[in-house]
């Protein structure tokens, strides 16, 4: 293929690349105010910006000036490394920049507490916070405990209750290799570099869907300050949208492409991903839309369900193959853990007392402010696009509809009724793709004070919120 010619500014991205878009001056500055303005006001430790009155995030007083200069440096690389993307350079130092700032803002925020990096390890062996580490420690011979873990669930502590076996057996191993107390904090740190994977797999899915590289690299670039990933070291829910991102980009090949390996692949991947969390299973309204929607934006009908059903085929045979196999050679039941894990789930909830007239506006509010505020701006000013828009690729308008589609359904459901800032943030990158389609229309300028905003909005949440 010919080097393509650079287009006008804003088809670039666009779903309708035959249409000139109209400016959105004041739409870009309502998107960045919608950041701003809640960061403003959580640095005065304003009511109900940390969160919903039944579940908030607490309040505290850190040092933002602090944040503030390490974020400054942070918003620098970010600015290079977007010129580098916008001149057509090669990606990889780009990507493998913003890999590096992600990480860094991870394990560097983190030690900024006043235990300093010792605080991973404080969190992960703290029975309330996770409690994967304290079952892990408990363990006795692993068999026994694997064929025996749907009745052990209810004996459990926290929120191994409530999850397969694999975020414990994830600490058994680090407890094997370094004893109890060095496999908590070292287990909880290596979280940050597995966390790390999501900034070029996001790249790679939303450069898949939109066809252009800007796209992926602004949705890459808006990740790397994401405050409920930054936030929350120790937390195995920072490291879930890894699994997502995963998961969607082998569903596509399969789905969109007719690939069976991909489809193989997938149906791999979600067998590792339930063995840590059943919150996976909600992701199937985002399979189905992903294999559908595009009968409504051109795909050949006969064609796309063909591959849909080989594709849910191979997936799911493989998927259910590896867990027969894994009950025949170690006896767990994975269906009986799932029964037995929302049996204690409704328990709980009823207990929690979050009435779904709450829920279904708090969860959405929580939800953008694990990512920072502006998301909401960012993405809304994409769907007014969007709607206003019509024709152009069907893979980006696909794509947006089952990103928009899974996140209406997993709240007007219900399904997730919890801290949603923390439980939600596999959900994220789905919102983040979209903002990077929104961005890569906007001028360098305007995305680097988009870059800007994102890093303010965590500067104000690290130094006023405490998420775990």
């Amino acid at each position: 293929m010919s080097k393509r010619s650079r287009p006008v500014r804003p088809p670039r991205a666009s779903a309708a690349p035959s249409a000139p878009a109209p400016s959105f001056p004041w739409g870009k500055a309502l998107a960045l105010a919608s950041g701003v303005i809640p960061a403003l006001l959580a640095l005065v430790r304003f009511p109900f910006i940390n969160g919903a009155p039944y579940w908030p995030w607490r309040y505290y007083d850190g040092r933002p000036a602090l944040f503030a200069a390490a974020a400054l440096v942070v918003w620098a690389a970010l600015y290079w490394a977007d010129q580098q993307v916008e001149n057509e350079k090669p990606i990889f130092a780009p990507l493998a920049l913003l890999v590096v700032l992600h990480v860094g803002l991870i394990v560097g925020f983190t030690s900024l507490s006043e235990q300093g990096l010792g605080i991973v390890g404080e969190r992960v062996r703290h029975p309330d916070i996770t409690s994967y580490h304290t079952e892990a420690v408990r363990i006795d011979a692993l068999g026994p405990w694997l064929a025996d873990y749907p009745q052990r669930l209810g004996g459990m502590i926290g929120h191994a209750q409530t999850h397969p076996p694999g975020p414990i057996l994830y600490y058994g191993l680090w407890n094997s290799l370094l004893g109890p107390e060095a496999g908590a904090q070292w287990g909880g740190v290596f979280l940050a570099l597995l966390g790390g994977l999501a900034i070029p797999l996001l790249y790679s899915l939303v450069r898949r869907v939109s066809g252009f590289p800007l796209a992926g690299f602004a949705a890459a670039a808006a990740w790397t300050p994401l405050p409920g990933v930054v936030h929350m070291l120790g937390s195995f829910d920072a490291v879930y949208p890894v699994f997502t991102l995963g998961l969607c980009l082998l569903w596509i090949g399969a789905c969109w492409d007719g690939r069976r390996a991909w489809a193989a692949g997938f149906g791999a991947l979600l067998t590792l991903a339930l063995l840590f969390t059943h919150s996976f299973l909600t992701l199937g309204a985002c399979f189905l839309l992903l294999a559908l929607a595009p009968l409504a934006f051109g795909a050949e009908r006969g064609p796309a369900l063909r591959r849909f059903v080989e594709a849910s085929a191979v997936g799911g045979g493989v998927c259910l193959v590896l867990f027969a196999l894994l009950w025949a050679v170690t006896g767990y039941d994975h269906l009986a853990a799932l029964r037995a894990s929302m049996r204690i789930q409704e328990g709980l909830a009823g207990a929690w007392n979050r009435p779904w007239r709450l829920t279904v506006i708090w969860d959405v509010y929580d939800f953008f402010l694990a990512s920072g505020w502006a998301c909401f701006g960012i993405v809304t000013l994409f769907l007014v696009r969007q709607l206003r828009g019509s024709g152009g690729d069907w893979r980006l308008r696909a794509f947006t509809v089952a990103a928009v589609g899974t996140l209406f359904i997993v709240d007007v459901s219900g399904l997730l009724r919890a801290e949603t800032a923390r439980v939600w943030l596999f959900l994220q990158p789905l919102s983040l793709a979209l903002v990077g389609f929104e961005l890569a229309r906007w001028s360098p300028g305007w995305r680097s004070a988009a870059y800007a905003v994102l890093l303010f909005a965590l500067v104000a949440i690290r130094s006023r919120m405490i998420f775990l």
